[in-house]
C-alpha cells in the first residue's frame, strides 16, 4: 500500500514538474520576442500588413492588393483598433490607387506618432499566437506520447531561432503555422474519437484562419484528403471522408465570414479574396530574385530548401532529429501507425511542394512543416 501510494506522489510530482517547466518555457520565450519586438525596427513587409489590417477593420478597404488574404493583417491590426488618434491616408491619391507600398510608409512614418508603438502593438497577436502554438504542441504530444515528449516538442519549438525571430513579425507565416498545425490536430481528433462536432469545428475553424491568412494553406486540402481517403480504406468506412467534407465546408464559412460575407462580381462568396488570389498567380508568373551560396538566380533552385533548412536549424535539434530517424527505422514495424501518417505526412508533402517552388526568398516558408517535426522527433525519442 505504501508503495502505491509513494509511486503516486512521485507521479503527480513529476506531473507538476513537467507542467511548470512548460509554463517557464512560455514565459521565456515571451521575454525574448517581446525584448526583441521592443528593439527592432520594421522589416521590409510589416508596414504594408499593419496599414492593410487598419484600412480592412476601420474603412473596409479592399482594394491594396499584396498577394495574401486579410485575416493575418487584421489580426495584428486589432490592437491599433485601441488608439483613437489613428489616422489613415485615405485624403492621398495612393489611397484610391490602391498602393499599398506607398500608403502603408505614410500611414507609420509620416501621419501617426510613435510608429515603433503601432509596431509593437501589431506585433502582439502574433507573438501570443507562437505561445498557442507551442502550447498547442504540448497538448499533443501528451497525447500522442507523455507529458515529457511534449515539453520536448515545445522546447524544440519555443527555443527555435526561426520561430522566435517570425513569431514577432507582422506576416503571415506564423498565423499560417499554427492555423495548419491546429487543422491537422482537429482531424486527428475527430478520427481518434467518436464523432465530435467540437472536433469538427475545431478543424474546420482551423483550415478556414489558414487559408484567410496565407494562399499556401491551400496545401492542406490534399493534406486532410489523403489522410481521409487512408483512414477510410483502413477502416472501410466513409466517415474519413465525410469528416473532411464537412471540415472544408465549415473553412468555407469562415473564409466568407473574414471577407463580412460578401461576393466576389455578386455571386462567388469572398469579395477580396479571389482578388488577392489572383494578384498572387500572376506574381508566381514572374520571375524574382533569388540569393544562395554566393549565387543570384531568377529562376531559383530545387535544393534551395533542402540547403536553408540545414543551414538555418540549430545543430542540436538536427542531432535530435537524425536519432529519432534512426530509432523510427530501427523499429520500423512499430513505427507505422495512423499517428505517424499525421505527423509525417504534411511535412513531407509540404516540404515535397517546396522542392518545386521558384520562390526562394527564405526560411519562413519551410515554417509550418517544424510542428510536425518536432512532435514526431520528441514521441520518437519518448
Amino acid at each position: 500500500m505504501m508503495n502505491r501510494e509513494q509511486n503516486g506522489m512521485n507521479d503527480r510530482w513529476r506531473s507538476v514538474m513537467v507542467q511548470a517547466t512548460a509554463v517557464v518555457l512560455l514565459w521565456l520565450s515571451f521575454t525574448l520576442m517581446v525584448s526583441s519586438a521592443l528593439q527592432k525596427s520594421a522589416t521590409v513587409d510589416e508596414q504594408s500588413h499593419l496599414f492593410r489590417g487598419v484600412a480592412y477593420l476601420k474603412e473596409n478597404a479592399t482594394h491594396f492588393l499584396l498577394g495574401h488574404p486579410l485575416f493575418a493583417s487584421s489580426l495584428s491590426a486589432l490592437p491599433l483598433l485601441t488608439e483613437s488618434e489613428v489616422q489613415l491616408p485615405i485624403d492621398e491619391p495612393f489611397w484610391a490607387d490602391g498602393n499599398w507600398s506607398l500608403a502603408g510608409d505614410a500611414f507609420l512614418w509620416q501621419r501617426n506618432e510613435n510608429p515603433q508603438r503601432l509596431l509593437f502593438l501589431g506585433r502582439l497577436p502574433i507573438i501570443w499566437l507562437t505561445l498557442l502554438l507551442g502550447a498547442l504542441l504540448f497538448r499533443w504530444g501528451s497525447q500522442l506520447g507523455s507529458r515529457w515528449a511534449g515539453l520536448l516538442a515545445m522546447a524544440l519549438l519555443l527555443l527555435d531561432p526561426n520561430v522566435l525571430a517570425h513569431g514577432r513579425f507582422i506576416t503571415g507565416d506564423l498565423p499560417l503555422t499554427f492555423f495548419f498545425t491546429l487543422t491537422i490536430y482537429g482531424f486527428w481528433q475527430v478520427n481518434r474519437k467518436q464523432f465530435s462536432i467540437l472536433n469538427l469545428l475545431l478543424a474546420g475553424i482551423g483550415l478556414g484562419l489558414a487559408a484567410a491568412s496565407k494562399f499556401n494553406a491551400g496545401l492542406l486540402a490534399p493534406i486532410l484528403g489523403l489522410l481521409a481517403l487512408g483512414l477510410a480504406i483502413k477502416r472501410r468506412t466513409l466517415r474519413p471522408l465525410l469528416s473532411a467534407i464537412i471540415i472544408g465546408l465549415i473553412a468555407w464559412v469562415i473564409i466568407w465570414g473574414v471577407y463580412r460575407f460578401t461576393f466576389w462580381q455578386g455571386w462567388l462568396p469572398g469579395s477580396a479574396f479571389w482578388d488577392d488570389l489572383f494578384w498572387e498567380l500572376r506574381y508566381f508568373g514572374k520571375p524574382h530574385g533569388a540569393y544562395l551560396a554566393g549565387e543570384v538566380s531568377t529562376t531559383g533552385w530545387w535544393y534551395y530548401f533542402p540547403v536553408t533548412f540545414a543551414l538555418k536549424t540549430p545543430l542540436p535539434t538536427l542531432f535530435l532529429m537524425g536519432l529519432a530517424l534512426l530509432l523510427a527505422l530501427r523499429h520500423w514495424r512499430d513505427y507505422v501507425t495512423i499517428n505517424t501518417a499525421f505527423l509525417l505526412l504534411p511535412p513531407l508533402f509540404y516540404f515535397g511542394i517546396s522542392l518545386t517552388s521558384s520562390l526562394n526568398i527564405g526560411y519562413r516558408y519551410l515554417l509550418p512543416m517544424l510542428p510536425f517535426l518536432y512532435l514526431a522527433t520528441a514521441v520518437t525519442l519518448s
